[in-house]
């Protein structure tokens, strides 16, 4: 590197430039055994060079010999290279298999200086004086060609922030470090974090005043869609009409859900903030984990999930709220494993839809039939056939429980429909209608009733045995039962009565 015209310091270090080029000068003259093209070619030899020190370079030149006396007293007992260095400002060089040691020590007494170094120092600083100011982190020269190097004239302390504080370099008072008054306020913001984790936000009573506040921080949270306007023309507002007109727009993310975990809202339409919208919705997963969240949402008793993608582990997120009982999940592509998940709320769940789902099968019986407090459930468009909707009834009036209403395929209501065309529905002697009865009938009765129930050939009836024909019986009168049971479920009319007209409940 070369010195400018202009007095550009090469080191921004603890020391100046004009001690700098004295070091160099006496490092120079310590290794007097260097050779002659070693020198020329080091980097001190070219910066001493440029300053005009051609005196102590040129060939030949005693070079020890013009600077010892400069460094007799200092320096008497130096040893020869390489030199070790002795502080921690000192500066080590190295030049091929050379090492210069750069002690920045103060410049000999003036009167050890000979003549012609006195000269050379005195003109050096005449044309370079700015070399001698520029310390470290000191601005350099303005001639200095380098305008965007900028460094402060003043070192600035470091500062830390502290969690839960907030500084501005204006406010002294904020900037004052005190180790007490921090420890206190981390700790009480430690503390409030850990409650709203366990109890959730406090987002006030349901007075005006303080669903004023709520609602202008919701207006914080949703900026540009006019929220504050729109929740001041809802008469008699609460929390859950708040949430109705979130919920209706798909504004609850998880971010504004977890602010009505503590309330005692009761109803929650998630399915329009949890529609995929094409991979655009990325956040939508994140709902789920705020019913995760301890003492959260424990009056909600209804929840609509249904046209959102969900899998069946998903439903461990809500199978453990202590008073839901309406569940919607109509279309989620869920299948056995996640109504399985569900039955932690046998408790609780009253109503049930999970239709629209074809990866629900015949499987799904066996944990329906511990939901024993279901009193409504959707099983249109899934993978349950006529034979599971079969056992499920069966299965339900067996226990004694109450009998739901069940919503199936509008297949299977064309078929309940016209069971007369099928059946004996209303059975008089010699007929009979319960399967236990027929091991106790006589091989005339047995006939009589396969001919009236079943419409069997008269070839079977001659040629079959008695066992057989028991067995036959007993099949169909199985299935017979088991069907109107069904036609019961599904449209809550008793054996025998007219299913002519629509049934609500019928989709």
């Amino acid at each position: 590197m070369l010195v400018s015209d202009e007095g550009f310091n090469p080191f921004y270090c603890s020391v100046d430039a004009a001690t700098f080029l004295h070091n160099l000068r006496r490092g120079l003259a310590l290794h007097r055994h260097s050779q002659d093209h070693h020198l020329r070619h080091s980097f001190a030899s070219c910066l001493l060079r440029e300053c005009g020190d051609l005196e102590l370079l040129a060939p030949g030149a005693d070079v020890h010999s013009a600077m010892e006396r400069d460094f007799s007293t200092s320096y008497s007992n130096a040893p020869k290279f390489p030199l070790i260095p002795t502080q921690t400002d000192d500066f080590l060089m190295t030049h091929a298999d050379r090492h210069w040691i750069l002690f920045s020590s103060p410049s000999p007494p003036a009167s050890s200086l000979t003549s012609n170094s006195t000269d050379a120092r005195q003109k050096l600083l005449d044309d370079y004086g700015d070399l001698r100011g520029t310390t470290l982190w000191a601005k350099s020269s303005d001639g200095i060609n380098c305008g965007s190097f900028e460094l402060s004239g003043k070192a600035d302390k470091i500062k830390f922030s502290v969690p839960g504080l907030v500084y501005s370099p204006a406010d002294p008072v904020l900037n004052r470090y005190d180790p007490q008054e921090t420890r206190v306020n981390t700790l009480a913001a430690r503390v409030q974090e850990l409650e709203v984790e366990l109890r959730g936000h406090r987002i006030g009573s349901e007075t005006p005043r303080s669903l004023r506040v709520l609602s202008e921080h919701l207006d914080f949270l949703l900026p540009g869609i006019r929220l504050l306007e729109r929740l001041s023309d809802i008469p008699d507002l609460d929390h859950q009409k708040i949430v109705n007109v979130l919920a209706e727009a798909g504004h609850l993310s998880g971010r504004i859900l977890d602010l009505f975990r503590s309330s005692e809202i009761q109803f929650l339409d998630l399915a329009p903030s949890m529609l995929d919208l094409e991979g655009l919705n990325l956040a939508s997963r994140c709902l789920l984990d705020s019913f995760k969240k301890p003492n959260s949402f424990l009056f909600v008793t209804e929840i609509s999930l249904s046209g959102t993608p969900l899998q069946d582990f998903d439903i461990v997120s809500i199978h453990h709220l202590p008073r839901l009982s309406v569940l919607w999940l109509n279309n989620t592509g869920i299948g056995t494993e996640a109504i399985c998940h569900l039955v932690s709320l046998r408790r609780s769940l009253i109503e049930l839809y999970i239709g629209a789902n074809p990866r629900v099968d015949d499987d799904v019986i066996v944990p329906l039939l511990m939901l024993g407090k279901l009193s409504r459930l959707s099983l249109v468009d899934t993978g349950v056939s006529l034979q599971g909707l079969r056992r499920f009834a069966v299965s339900v009036d067996g226990t004694g429980q109450t009998h739901p209403r069940v919503h199936v395929s509008p297949e299977w209501i064309n078929y309940l429909r016209s069971l007369e065309e099928t059946y004996q529905l209303e059975v008089r002697p010699p007929l009979i209608g319960d399967p236990s009865q027929c091991r106790g009938l006589s091989l005339a009765a047995l006939k009589i009733n396969l001919l009236l129930h079943t419409k069997c050939d008269a070839v079977f009836l001659e040629t079959a045995k008695r066992a057989e024909l028991t067995s036959r019986l007993e099949d169909f009168l199985l299935i017979r039962h088991a069907d109107i049971l069904l036609r019961e479920f599904v449209f809550g009319v008793g054996e025998g009565m007219d299913v002519d007209g629509d049934s609500e409940d019928s989709f």
